[in-house]
């Protein structure tokens, strides 16, 4: 079996050559049992026909064949899996105001209720929606959703009530109620059994006629769940190299897991590759599978429960780039008139350039829908059956739908109209049209996008802004381009000198490049994008104009506030949101007018408040774990022989997923029961971090808040000190707190978890909670020498305070050294500035978590003074480079710009010093201006284009003159003769002498000549 892991590990993939190496190896080890290459591949198929992924073969509407990985297989594992199953959220959660969890959302409800997990089983006993049942007080309900409320089911119902002593005669109140299922007692069979009279007055017997629930004939007497699945798609190379082989990949996770759980590896299941079939034609394979299981729900066992059950699956959403999620639309994409995949926005350049027009650009139109584009897509196909391409090309443009399948049938439709056009002269357009309509039935029963065709689902809506592509790859991408392409190369070497410089403690990023990042500014990826967006503010001053500015700040306080996983309060924060994205597209404007009018990323952030409330918080469906599963992908591609490239990457994944089920204690069915492995393999995943590591998976297991980690034994006992040679001695304790004894012995720490789970190490910015919160900075952290005692400790803090005004530059919290109050001031009053450090001692239990704070070096005037030995190779170099050198001025800027940490740094922070302000108070009066300014300067970029062209058709007409000439063998050496060049080296003038054709001598010959 370790073999086996070992040659279906995601992240270490080894070819067969390699494998039969390691066998090798292990023969002339002389240990026992080591199987032959080909008996332990025969192994491997038994064992994947056993409890595998299926893989099924499929061919599209196009003739195009690809195999898929069966998704009723992939969830059935998940069920059966005792690390995925403990996990498992069925129903959706009311909050007070907040979320954090795609169940939080709206999405879940938009669906009709009886399509949500409809059951709930208490004790044996199954309750279903739309059902009479009895309450534990005799009350009488019918169940419409199950919720959880508090961390416990509760079932939304409506009353009903009896009205007669022998007979349940049942009038229905539409009071709404909120039961716990703690609450419920009889079901409706149980009520059946009774022997009472069910009876229902007129008006409510469609409730009658929809008891008993249909769901009871289809779940076979077990648990009955609905399982929400999205798929992501997308185009990728099957290559390492930089030669591109196009594969269309599609993904799939189980968002009934929490969204934590889904930003790992481990949770992203392979489905289906093609190098020849679109997305859609994928898609629409993996959607026959999902419309099956409403009509035949899919058996399973359920490992946390111990009970076999059945479920169905829901598409909620569709997340990709942006471009993908046109093509999944049938959208024309962004160059077209109307690039709004979402909404109805755009239209002619003069509609766009007009004030209306313009403004209309920076609000949301109105939405497309499915039903809409369809019948858009059924026009073009009539319009094809007349044989001419020109109206459909137009509708084309009007409507800004494009469909990639339906252009394939468009193209047929059309020659297949002109031939009945040329042979059959006397038919009218119209008889052509039917007969070529009824002909298409009889080839296709899709001819378009089948995702337009599934039901419950929206393309248009349902395609949610990812965050990856729309923010890092597009507006923090264009606000970079735009920067440093107006440095010159001293501003650039100082910007790289500040960028190194940054204060990383807090931030959760990796190491900056900066010299990387300024050398290949045009090469930069995600996790680059990220860390400039959350600390470029704080390096550009005297190097960037107030505009530029503007950008940079706003770009930063909307990124804070998208990369949010939870969120309380969540119309407030919506609001501002709202604000910053407007900043951001005025920031935009301001710089250049028609930047809105090119990039369609800029315009689709105003879709992402209605996607978050729909969908969730945004990083819920961030699509960065997908691009990351990518190399897996590529992995199986490259060790493919590439003859039958989706079959092979689809069996091979498929096998992956198999050892990552065994390996986690995931049941399967054999002998007429649910097995596993045994305990020696079971434990193989939980006590063996580098399995963990490459199957992408992280432990459950947390550190204890308020630890202390110390360095190993050996520097532990050096570096022990003695009471009286600490921080702590001197500073302030508080009255809870035992003061330290000169004599007794303590070890330094390395780092102290936090409440919230942060590491934080000496010089961490902290806030702490002794009676109130406060903000420090950790100077010392120790835990007592004695071993009895338990691994919590001491820190030693210097105290801040924060402003009540915002830094005038970078309109962020400041901070400043704390000055106790003197004898007889409040204690509750503002302290002054102070020079002096205020130091005290808190219990490690205290940190409640940590974030970025930046030197404000702006107004201390640090520059670029020092110098420090370059590292190459791990050894210092004689080469000295540049490094700003901090002047000890006390005054930080808290960065709120950072992603780490964001919602508790603000839930601290008083509301006015975090709450967004507009750029303009009139956004329509200056969208007015900026449209005066835009059709100037798009007449002006117009009449430069029209002249630009004009120059080259006269510069391309002299040159084909130039080599008429040449044919005609009359240039000579001296070449006088044509006249003076232009500026661009071309003959201004040229006399082309008659042109002299020889006289045919055949009838073949005339013909040749005519055809030349």
């Amino acid at each position: 079996f370790l073999l086996d892991v070992l040659d279906n590990l995601p992240r270490l993939r080894l070819s067969s050559s390699q494998l039969k190496m390691v066998m090798w190896v292990m023969k002339h080890c002389n240990p026992t049992d080591v199987p032959s290459f080909s008996s332990f591949r025969a192994k491997q198929r038994r064992l994947q026909k056993a409890c595998g992924i299926k893989t099924v073969q499929h061919t599209s509407e196009l003739g195009h064949i690809f195999y898929v990985n069966d998704i009723r297989d992939i969830i059935s594992k998940d069920f059966a899996n005792p690390e995925t199953a403990k996990n498992l959220q069925f129903y959706p959660e009311e909050t007070d105001d907040s979320m954090s969890e795609v169940w939080h959302a709206s999405r879940w409800r938009e669906y009709p209720l009886d399509q949500l997990t409809p059951s709930y089983n208490k004790e044996g006993k199954r309750f279903y929606v739309n059902e009479l049942s009895k309450l534990t007080d005799g009350r009488l309900v019918i169940p419409y959703i199950w919720i959880m409320y508090k961390g416990k089911v509760h079932a939304r119902c409506r009353q009903a009530y009896n009205t007669e002593v022998c007979v349940i005669h049942v009038i229905i109140a539409f009071d709404e109620l909120r039961v716990s299922v703690d609450d419920l007692d009889l079901n409706y069979l149980d009520l059946l059994q009774l022997e009472i009279p069910l009876t229902f007055q007129d008006q409510y017997q469609s409730y009658a006629e929809a008891m008993p629930n249909n769901y009871r004939a289809m779940d076979k007497d077990h648990d009955f769940f609905t399982i929400w699945t999205p798929l992501w798609a997308d185009d990728v190379s099957g290559a390492r190299s930089k030669q591109y082989q196009k594969h269309v990949n599609v993904y799939m996770s189980n968002s009934n897991l929490p969204g934590q759980l889904l930003q790992q590896e481990y949770f992203v299941h392979f489905v289906a590759t093609s190098p020849h079939a679109s997305a859609p034609e994928l898609l629409g394979a993996v959607m026959t599978q999902v419309e099956d299981t409403h009509q035949n729900p899919v058996e399973c066992y359920n490992a946390f429960t111990h009970r076999p059950c059945s479920f169905r699956i829901q598409v909620p959403n569709l997340p990709a780039d942006n471009p993908q999620q046109s093509e999944e639309c049938s959208h024309i994409g962004h160059h077209g008139l109307y690039f709004c995949r979402i909404c109805k926005v755009g239209g002619s350049y003069e509609m766009k350039e007009s004030d209306s027009g313009y403004h209309a650009l920076y609000n949301t139109g109105q939405p497309r829908s499915a039903t809409e584009t369809l019948a858009s897509i059924r026009e073009q196909l009539r319009l094809a059956t007349y044989g001419v391409a020109a109206p459909i090309e137009e509708l084309q443009t009007k409507t800004g739908v494009k469909d990639k399948i339906t252009q394939h049938w468009i193209g047929i439709l059309i020659t297949k109209a002109n031939d009945m056009k040329r042979s059959q002269v006397g038919r009218s357009p119209d008889e052509i049209s039917t007969e070529l309509l009824a002909w298409l039935n009889t080839q296709s029963k899709l001819p378009f996008n089948p995702l337009l065709n599934v039901k419950y689902l929206n393309p248009p809506a349902d395609t949610p802004v990812e965050l990856l592509h729309t923010v890092l790859l597009g507006i923090e991408k264009y606000n970079w381009h735009g920067l440093h392409t107006s440095w010159s190369s001293q501003q650039q070497d100082l910007f790289t000198v500040r960028l190194q410089s940054t204060d990383l403690d807090g931030l959760n990023v990796p190491p900056i490049r900066a010299g990387y990042m300024m050398q290949y500014p045009n090469g930069l990826i995600g996790k680059h994008f990220k860390t400039l967006m959350q600390t470029v503010a704080f390096h550009v001053q005297d190097i960037v104009s107030d505009s530029q500015l503007t950008l940079i700040k706003s770009i930063g306080e909307l990124g804070a506030l998208l990369w949010m996983a939870e969120i309380e309060g969540l119309d407030e924060y919506l609001k501002d949101l709202e604000i910053l994205i407007d900043n951001v597209l005025d920031a935009f404007a301001t710089i250049d007018p028609s930047k809105i009018l090119i990039k369609l990323k800029l315009h689709i952030l105003k879709h992402i408040p209605d996607n978050i409330r729909r969908f969730g918080p945004a990083v819920r469906f961030s699509t960065e774990v997908f691009e990351c599963f990518n190399a897996i992908f590529r992995m199986s591609s490259v060790l493919s022989n590439h003859q039958a490239p989706s079959r092979d990457i689809a069996l091979k994944n498929g096998e992956l997923d198999r050892v990552k089920h065994i390996l986690s204690g995931g049941f399967w069915f054999q002998s007429d029961r649910w097995v596993r492995g045994g305990d020696n393999v079971v434990r193989l995943l939980q006590e063996a971090p580098i399995l963990q590591q490459h199957l992408g998976w992280v432990s459950p297991h947390k550190p204890i808040p308020s630890s202390v980690r110390c360095a190993g034994r050996k520097k532990r006992e050096q570096s022990a000190l003695l009471g009286a040679n600490t921080k702590a001695i001197q500073a302030d304790w508080s009255d809870s707190s035992p003061r330290m004894s000169p004599n007794s012995s303590w070890y330094p720490g390395v780092e102290v978890i936090a409440q919230s789970g942060d590491r934080c190490a000496i010089g961490s910015w902290v806030t702490y909670l002794q009676d109130d919160h406060f903000i420090g900075r950790i100077t010392e952290i120790l835990t007592s020498s004695n071993t009895q005692i338990s691994g919590s400790g001491l820190l030693t803090v210097e105290r801040f305070s924060v402003a009540e005004e915002r830094h005038h530059y970078l309109g962020m919290p400041v901070l400043y050294r704390y000055a106790p109050p003197s004898d007889g001031d409040d204690a509750n009053s503002s302290a002054a500035l102070s020079s002096q450090p205020y130091y005290q001692v808190i219990p490690s239990k205290s940190i409640q978590f940590n974030f970025n704070v930046q030197h404000d070096c702006r107004l201390a005037g640090c520059g670029a003074t020092a110098t420090e030995r370059q590292v190459e190779e791990r050894t210092e170099t004689q080469r000295e480079i540049k490094v700003i050198e901090h002047v000890d001025q006390p005054r930080f800027i808290i960065n709120t710009h950072a992603l780490h940490n964001a919602a508790r740094l603000r839930k601290y922070l008083p509301r006015y010093l975090t709450a967004p302000r507009p750029l303009f108070s009139d956004r329509l009066k200056r969208h007015h201006e900026l449209a005066t300014v835009l059709r100037t300067s798009q007449a002006e970029k117009r009449a430069q284009t029209q002249a630009k062209a004009k120059a080259t058709r006269e510069r391309n007409k002299r040159k084909a003159q130039e080599a008429r000439v040449v044919e005609t063998g009359q240039i000579h050496q001296d070449d006088s003769m044509l006249g003076d060049r232009d500026e661009h080296g071309y003959y201004a003038q040229v006399v082309l002498p008659p042109r002299k054709r020889a006289r045919p001598t055949s009838e073949a010959a005339t013909d040749l000549d005519r055809v030349v």
